[in-house]
């Protein structure tokens, strides 16, 4: 939607559905587009069912597009619907989609719906993946679950996951956000075990996890 109003969309839509025209997925995934560009998630499911209604094919892009208009607005409730109907759907459920869904957990702090989320991955056959354990780690930062956020870096390397220097830093933030700076230096730590690069952002949140714990020797 290049005027970056999802009215004008809804409003071709309108327009394209009195005409002779053949509406398609890629007219609907245009309108998701715009949708969720504004923030307009609420309009996500009036879109989706109105493909139903013209018996538009409801394709996986067009689920991810939906979820990921859900993600931009934290409305979390509707991405599990829609991950719900997509699993009943002949579409393919995938990596893309259920991180998209996580994201809009975090967007508002749900971060033990992300985890849920997270959990069932492998229950419906879909591999998760670094974005997928890091944007479950910022929802616990966001929670204040730091406890939790710990444990998906176990996870990670339990399912041979890549654990990169986003992953620490969140998960070190999270500890420092609850004044928990020996877990943070524990983590910073370990990252030298593991050879994943010790960053700028890396060494400011230990920095900021010493003070905060009056640690300086550290």
């Amino acid at each position: 939607d290049r005027g970056g109003s999802w009215g004008k969309a809804i409003q071709l839509l309108d327009d394209l559905s009195g005409s002779r025209l053949e509406m398609d997925s890629a007219t609907y995934d245009v309108a998701l587009t715009a949708s969720g560009k504004e923030g307009r998630a609420d309009k996500t499911m009036e879109l989706m069912s109105e493909m139903e209604r013209f018996k538009v094919e409801v394709r996986a892009l067009t689920y991810n597009v939906a979820i990921h208009a859900c993600q931009n607005s934290g409305d979390w409730k509707t991405a599990f619907d829609l991950l719900q109907q997509m699993q009943a759907s002949t579409a393919e459920l995938d990596t893309i989609t259920c991180s998209s869904a996580i994201r809009a957990c975090d967007a508002v702090g749900r971060w033990r719906e992300a985890l849920e989320l997270l959990g069932s991955m492998p229950r419906r056959q879909v591999e998760a993946n670094t974005v997928s354990y890091n944007t479950a780690i910022n929802a616990c930062r966001s929670g204040g679950a730091w406890a939790a956020g710990l444990q998906l870096v176990d996870d990670m390397a339990t399912a041979g996951v890549e654990r990169t220097p986003t992953t620490y830093s969140t998960v070190m933030s999270a500890c420092s956000n609850a004044n928990e700076w020996q877990q943070a230096l524990c983590i910073f730590g370990e990252m030298a075990a593991t050879q994943v690069e010790r960053n700028t952002i890396v060494f400011n949140i230990a920095l900021s996890a010493c003070e905060k714990g009056k640690q300086w020797v550290q």
